[in-house]
């Protein structure tokens, strides 16, 4: 397993639980239509923003949308990876 593969897999146990959840959105109403930027996409799958821009070169894990040159993912997305990963885990 690469590096990458073992820190999002650290990071999906650690937001098992929805109250890890809830502080990593920091109070934030859970609206999973939202987008959010590289930073906090990264943020939530504890992984550098280098590695997303690379996924997103190679059309990988995550879908992104483009505003101009700006890379964003949707929240629904991010979490559907952190979920399929701690399922995934779990077995």
């Amino acid at each position: 397993m690469g590096h990458d593969a073992i820190l999002v897999a650290e990071e999906r146990h650690r937001l098992a639980g929805s109250t890890a959840l809830s502080i990593l959105l920091g109070g934030i109403p859970l609206n999973q239509d939202r987008l959010i930027d590289r930073n906090e996409a990264a943020q939530m799958l504890a992984l550098q923003p280098q590695t997303l821009a690379r996924w997103a070169m190679d059309g990988r894990h995550l879908k992104v949308v483009k505003l101009g040159r700006t890379a964003r993912y949707r929240l629904s997305d991010v979490l559907r990876l952190v979920e399929h990963g701690t399922r995934q885990d779990a077995g």
